[in-house]
């Protein structure tokens, strides 16, 4: 008499293969997503980081003066303005303002950091501001880790600017 069909030994079998193949696929699948998310926020963090950074340096570039007011804000005036106007970076709860108006978005953090001063001034010989370090970590705000260096929080963005109308 030949049998059809498996034996309880075997549907045990295939159900225990099947059981594993779903778990390492699962954990799979969740590694990519959390490595895809992270990605995510780690490009975003780079690119607003980059356009903060980016923008006050080339505000400081064309700036007729500018004075580091403290270790987190920046004042300087535009070369040429015929009103003389008052223009401001500061970081300024978790972001950089421009004239009070939060130049990165709510989805990062940003913060001094390991950074001594945000802003650093360094003046010439008669006491005007030459160049402008800028300094300042940035963080998803989300609490997604962005950092790039191993015990490191964050993203660290650190360049120096020079005004190119210094006085001499």
């Amino acid at each position: 008499m030949i049998k059809k069909g498996f034996s309880l030994i075997e549907i045990l079998l295939g159900i225990s293969l099947f059981i594993i193949m779903s778990a390492t696929a699962g954990a799979v699948l969740v590694n990519s997503l959390r490595s895809a998310r992270k990605a995510s926020a780690t490009t975003l963090a780079k690119n607003e980081g980059q356009y903060a950074l980016k923008t006050i340096q080339q505000a400081i570039l064309f700036a007729a003066d500018a004075t580091c007011v403290s270790g987190t804000t920046l004042n300087y005036h535009v070369e040429n303005d015929p009103t003389n106007t008052l223009h401001t970076y500061s970081l300024n709860g978790a972001a950089i303002r421009a004239d009070g108006n939060p130049m990165t978005s709510t989805s990062v953090s940003i913060a001094q950091g390991s950074c001594t001063n945000v802003f650093t001034c360094s003046t010439n010989g008669s006491g005007f501001v030459t160049t402008v370090e800028i300094c300042f970590v940035i963080n998803n705000a989300n609490g997604i880790d962005v950092s790039d260096t191993a015990g490191i929080s964050g993203l660290k963005f650190d360049t120096l600017a020079t005004l190119l109308n210094t006085k001499n």
